[in-house]
């Protein structure tokens, strides 16, 4: 008996069609990324490449800061190796004494002085805001004062009783303020004062603060020796002496983020979920009607610092310096 089309099952002509479709799609996936794009795997290959000059020029720094050879290597000339020993000798002194310092700020008797400085600095801080605003205020009250007084005396009539009243009445208060104006600039001055000689200690300007400077304390060896200690004097030298390493590291530290970024670019680094950051790199020369992707191969060549790296391919133009600055690879390809 023959079978109606609802009693009729096409699950292996689905089946055999699906695995069909998945079969189709893989190859195409695969042909696209694998075998018709032979530049993705000279790139990743020059990003290895990289990754690795980075990191010996990272190293080589790291240790000719931290541990340099008494001698000059072979190449590098002694003159500009003794520029290299004495950098590494002053990031050396100022690691330890910045170290020293830090670990002396975190003591207990030192912490408790500092923290107390800085509570008595914020007090007077707040009194010297106080007297600012006084000032403020008595010179906002001094302009009010001024116009009335002014408005007065122009509309004045000496004939009118009522007019001399309010005249004399506007020129008193406008006195008044000026008086007060002037004390409130002394003591907004002596308030500033006493601050800023607790915050930054003696000076030209201070004659009469007998607080420590950060010079003072410097040449003191660091102790107070009963003495009061500015509160700038504490963390000063730390500032400097960090400000110096930071420019001593930083040779360094460029190099570092350089490695850091062709991690990212080989598809190493924390963002290398897709693999290596390969792309088409290409020359666009209107001029001559063409399109030039040498560089998607060759990706050294207009770079420096591959002058020596194998594959040969991924070397430096040898003529990059003079050849392709006269014929740059924009313009001509």
């Amino acid at each position: 008996m023959r079978k109606i089309d609802e009693q009729i099952s096409y699950n292996w002509l689905f089946f055999l069609l699906a695995g069909a479709f998945g079969a189709v799609t893989f190859w195409a996936v695969y042909d696209e990324t694998a075998t018709r794009r032979e530049y993705k795997g000279y790139q990743e290959t020059f990003f290895q490449v990289q990754t690795t000059l980075a990191k010996q020029a990272w190293d080589q720094a790291k240790a000719q800061l931290e541990h340099p050879v008494a001698t000059a290597p072979k190449g590098v000339a002694a003159e500009e190796w003794q520029k290299v020993l004495a950098r590494s000798a002053e990031w050396t002194l100022a690691k330890a004494q910045l170290k020293q310092l830090q670990e002396d700020l975190k003591s207990p008797k030192k912490a408790e002085e500092y923290k107390a400085a800085q509570a008595k600095l914020q007090e007077l801080q707040f009194i010297r805001d106080d007297k600012q605003q006084n000032y403020t205020f008595t010179k906002s009250n001094l302009d009010e004062a001024y116009y009335f007084y002014t408005k007065a005396k122009h509309e004045l009539d000496p004939q009118d009783k009522a007019m001399q009243r309010e005249f004399d009445e506007r020129k008193k208060r406008y006195d008044e303020f000026r008086e007060q104006l002037a004390k409130d600039e002394v003591v907004m001055n002596e308030a500033a004062t006493v601050y800023d000689c607790l915050k930054k200690g003696r000076s030209p300007e201070r004659p009469q603060c007998e607080v420590m400077s950060a010079a003072d304390y410097a040449v003191a060896g660091f102790q107070g020796g009963g003495r009061t200690v500015a509160v700038d004097a504490y963390t000063d030298t730390i500032g400097k002496l960090e400000k110096q390493v930071e420019d001593l590291e930083r040779p360094t530290k460029e190099l570092e983020r350089k490695y850091q970024a062709a991690l990212i670019k080989s598809g190493a680094g924390p963002m290398g979920l897709f693999g290596p950051d390969t792309e088409v790199l290409q020359q666009n020369l209107e001029e001559l009607g063409r399109v030039d992707r040498c560089e998607s191969c060759h990706v050294g060549s207009n770079r420096g610092g591959f002058e020596m790296v194998e594959p040969k391919y991924f070397r430096s133009h040898p003529y990059r310096r003079t050849l392709l600055a006269i014929h740059p690879v924009e313009k001509f390809g």
